[in-house]
């Protein structure tokens, strides 16, 4: 499946973009289970592994885009998740999902800014599927 950019555009907008007023309008009770059940201790972690990914993104579809050559580097997914959580352990949440809302805009930007053929390359529209549309999927919150 390719996913226009309007699709992709739309995904970033509206869903990521209420993303975190989703979060804080579900009960504490079920704000704690939806990050147990998705394998975080804090919101500021889930937003965190999220953030990282899509500024590897940021990094890569430019590169991708420029170089028909390009490989990005293997990533271990486990060690870069737990380097996205180190790394904003000590940032309080508000601080976070100001990074969240500051690197989604820079998504959109991107995003809105690729000419039409970076999406039927299918390195980039695979990376923009993957970090946008399964990462919706994969971190979709549960309402009680």
């Amino acid at each position: 499946m390719t996913l226009s950019r309007d699709d992709i555009l739309a995904a970033l907008q509206n869903d990521w973009g209420a993303y975190p007023a989703r979060f804080h309008r579900l009960s504490a009770p079920s704000r704690a289970a939806e990050l147990k059940r998705q394998g975080y201790r804090r919101f500021a972690d889930l937003l965190a592994h999220i953030i990282s990914w899509w500024r590897d993104a940021l990094k890569t579809i430019p590169l991708l885009l420029t170089d028909p050559d390009y490989r990005p580097p293997e990533i271990d997914v486990d060690t870069f998740n737990a380097w996205a959580i180190a790394t904003f352990r000590a940032v309080g949440e508000p601080s976070v999902v100001e990074a969240f809302d500051d690197t989604r805009q820079a998504l959109i930007d991107l995003v809105g800014g690729l000419p039409e053929q970076a999406f039927q390359d299918e390195r980039i529209a695979w990376r923009l599927e993957i970090e946008v549309v399964g990462h919706l999927k994969e971190h979709d919150l549960k309402q009680p």
